[in-house]
């Protein structure tokens, strides 16, 4: 049973994650990295029904044989729980962070592990990666407030 300290989820809810959990480390094995949990479902704003569970799947390598053998265990998690998920390779993650910075740091901000280490904690985020993912922000912002 994995640790729920920081997770505001119903029970129903943790024990899909549990056993996505159980079969990413049986079918995984040696290249799970972690899973982390992080958005509404750490935070206060989490409403049953409403909210998706937002968890990142990180992988040392994750080779097609691999995501086909996953395939089934994430899709019964999002259609019996809401729960969404990113899988990400670890060493893709410092070499997109000029990509998603706003992302990568509400993760390591706000993020429960629920299995392994975070690769997410010690990143570094460049000032100017996150002032240009703001402006893009505030673009579409404009943008969809703008159009009729």
């Amino acid at each position: 049973m994995t640790d729920y300290e920081g997770l505001r989820v119903p029970a129903r809810v943790k024990q899909a994650i549990d056993t996505l959990i159980e079969t990413l480390e049986k079918k995984a094995k040696e290249q799970l990295v972690a899973v982390v949990v992080h958005g509404s479902a750490t935070r206060s704003d989490y409403r049953e029904g409403t909210s998706d569970v937002d968890l990142v799947i990180v992988l040392s390598d994750d080779p097609v044989s691999l995501l086909e053998d996953i395939g089934p265990a994430l899709q019964i998690a999002r259609s019996s729980a809401r729960i969404e998920t990113m899988i990400l390779k670890r060493a893709e993650i410092p070499r997109s962070a000029d990509v998603f910075p706003l992302l990568y740091e509400d993760i390591a901000r706000e993020g429960v592990v629920l299995c392994g280490e975070s690769p997410f904690v010690d990143l570094k985020v460049h000032e100017a990666h996150r002032r240009l993912r703001i402006e893009q922000e505030l673009r579409e912002a404009r943008i969809r407030h703008e159009r009729p």
